[in-house]
């Protein structure tokens, strides 16, 4: 597994976790929404305020020049 931090646009926040294939994104998908609901819970405490988690974070096979 692998992080590749992203911009959408200027001021907003792209998490992608690039996992080696489609077997460990299958098995690490089930715990998705637990990680966006860390993810929003630690960003609130640093006083960054996530609209919609789920845009902010995405599992993906893709690479960062994908």
């Amino acid at each position: 597994m692998v992080l590749i931090l992203g911009e959408r646009s200027p001021g907003s926040l792209l998490l992608c976790f690039q996992f080696e294939n489609d077997q460990a994104l299958k098995a690490a998908e089930p715990h998705l929404l637990k990680w966006q609901k860390r993810l929003s819970a630690a960003m609130l405490k640093k006083g960054v305020i996530l609209k919609d988690m789920r845009k902010h974070l995405t599992f993906t096979l893709k690479g960062p020049e994908d």
